[in-house]
């Protein structure tokens, strides 16, 4: 299981990027199922990591980063090694697997990258608060000295890259490689002086641009720009992955699954990254799976919707292991082999970070509910960027599709006060929560919370 932090869908090229930005990752879609229509569970690393893992709702598990998952919630590492199989975690993101928040659990071998202190002692930082940035390189080098021990329907395997998430501070070679739209350079390539902009100054409009709301279309294209070329790090080192598993041996037996936890926005809706919103530009993910060749799955791509939560029943189907009462998402298994012609129901849940407000996508139509009583309702087929508010030209519809979602989840329900999860309390990891963007003020819009939920009781 490969995690790309913050990679948005749209910036692919086997989603229509035509910036070159994903060779190695178009090259693995050729050989896989790809989903047309992926959606995180929420925008946000730790609720959409957790999800992924455990494979229950941010709604169900109320994880946030400032939390300790509870011991109900077994993650797959635990659940593989329940089965029989060795696991290993490499972790690039202190909130995709960090001990202190309960994501480690289960793994025989676990790799926090981001906390090697050979990487945290020597690099030079890449961010003004002082953080060192985990590099593909660090967790291809890890990997290098496990995968010798990896084998054939025994190993579970979790690798959570950083990039392309900010900084958006690639190698310069690369910058070179992937121009600003717009931008009149005759040169390409390496040492090409015609780059993107800094990231020490792009960094700054960033953070004013969200601050703001303001944002020059200038400031929007180098930052694309930048973006493309840390995703195009990203994808050289997916790569040596690739190709370590197939010096390995190992590559036509492996069920491969690749994905995002969330995207990164760029000024469609006033602001830069991500945590805050749930239009697609945040939440609509790459996904897509490489099947083991003794199952005898075409390549081909599937336009149904599909959420995190459902990822685990689908490996867990596809592997002949029994699916746990527990997961709340459902099997894709018998619509990729041919069992059955008919598609789980086609609708997502999302949630923010805060969980003040919520989303169903069903069909063609995306609806946002805000805890404030704000509604939103999109038609994708004909405003695929989300601009355009129907609810009140068609209440009737924004009505039905809140009634679906109110189904699944509480409306009424936020953890901006902590929930009954047992709390972290170490300001290091804070402090790194800050760096990397999930700390942020309240959404002007948001109301004050005035209830303390609680988490579901999971059981098998």
């Amino acid at each position: 299981m490969i995690v790309a932090d913050a990679a948005s869908a749209e910036f692919f090229g086997v989603y229509g990027d035509p910036h070159g930005t994903s060779p190695a990752v178009d090259a693995f879609a050729r050989e896989s199922v790809v989903f047309e229509n992926a959606y995180s569970q929420s925008a946000t690393t730790t609720a959409s990591t957790v999800s992924l893992l455990t494979g229950v709702r941010g709604t169900t598990h109320l994880m946030t980063g400032t939390n300790v998952l509870p011991a109900q919630f077994k993650t797959a590492a635990e659940r593989f090694r329940a089965h029989g199989y060795r696991t290993y975690g490499f972790i690039g993101n202190p909130f995709a697997g960090a001990p202190e928040i309960g994501l480690d659990r289960g793994y025989d071998t676990f790799e926090p990258i981001y906390a090697a202190p050979e990487l945290q002692d020597t690099r030079e930082s890449e961010s003004s608060t002082g953080f060192k940035v985990t590099l593909p390189g660090d967790l291809t080098d890890a990997v290098a000295s496990h995968i010798g021990q990896f084998t054939p329907r025994g190993t579970f395997a979790y690798f959570h890259f950083l990039q392309p998430h900010k900084p958006y501070d690639a190698p310069p070679r690369y910058a070179g490689e992937i121009r600003p739209s717009g931008a009149k350079c005759s040169c390409s390539g390496v040492g090409c002086p015609c780059g993107t902009a800094s990231w020490e100054l792009l960094g700054s409009l960033f953070d004013s641009g969200n601050a703001t709301g303001k944002a020059t279309q200038s400031t929007v294209e180098h930052l694309k720009a930048r973006y493309r070329a840390n995703l195009r790090y990203l994808d050289d080192g997916i790569d040596e992955l690739f190709r370590s598993l197939r010096r390995s041996g190992l590559w036509s037996e492996s069920l491969i699954v690749l994905l995002s936890d969330h995207g990164d926005a760029f000024f469609k809706h006033q602001r830069f990254g991500h945590n805050r919103t749930l239009y697609d530009d945040m939440v609509r993910i790459p996904m897509m799976i490489k099947f083991p060749s003794s199952l005898d799955v075409q390549p081909r791509r599937l336009a149904n919707l599909i959420e995190t939560v459902d990822v685990l029943p689908t490996v867990f189907d596809s592997l002949g292991l029994p699916i746990p009462r527990c997961f709340e998402g459902e099997s894709f298994w018998p619509l990729i082999s041919g069992r059955s012609q008919e598609a789980p129901e086609d609708s997502v849940i999302l949630a923010t970070n805060r969980r003040d407000k919520h989303a169903i996508r069903s069909g063609r139509e995306k609806y946002i509910a805000w805890l404030d009583g704000t509604e939103e309702l999109y038609d994708l087929e004909q405003d695929p960027d989300e601009l355009h508010n129907i609810a009140k030209q068609q209440p009737e519809r924004a009505a039905a599709l809140r009634r679906q979602l109110a189904a699944v989840v509480d409306l009424a329900a936020t953890d901006s006060l902590p929930s009954a999860n047992q709390l972290r309390n170490d300001p290091e990891m804070n402090r790194l929560l800050e760096t990397l963007g999930y700390l942020e003020k309240d959404d002007p819009k948001s109301p004050e919370p005035t209830q303390r939920p609680q988490p579901r009781v999971c059981t098998d």
